[in-house]
């Protein structure tokens, strides 16, 4: 659970466990709501961000959630 204020920016960061190992590419990917974000290449691989900017009374409630892509 996340507090913040509206018109604020809230950054969510999430990495993989396993370090970097090129011959592993570990692609990560972002949820709200169960709807899969856009991300840029180079923001996906090992570690990412997604930046909520700004917040608004809509995200109260929302539910962020980042996975390695292809993990159920």
């Amino acid at each position: 659970l996340l507090q913040t204020e509206v018109e604020k920016t809230v950054t969510l960061t999430c990495m993989t466990d396993e370090g970097i190992d090129p011959s592993k590419q570990k692609e990560l990917q972002w949820f709200r709501n169960g709807a899969r974000v856009n991300l840029a290449e180079e923001n996906r691989l090992y570690w990412s961000s997604l930046c909520v900017q700004p917040v608004t009374k809509e995200d109260n409630g929302v539910i962020f959630t980042c996975q390695l892509k292809g993990d159920a």
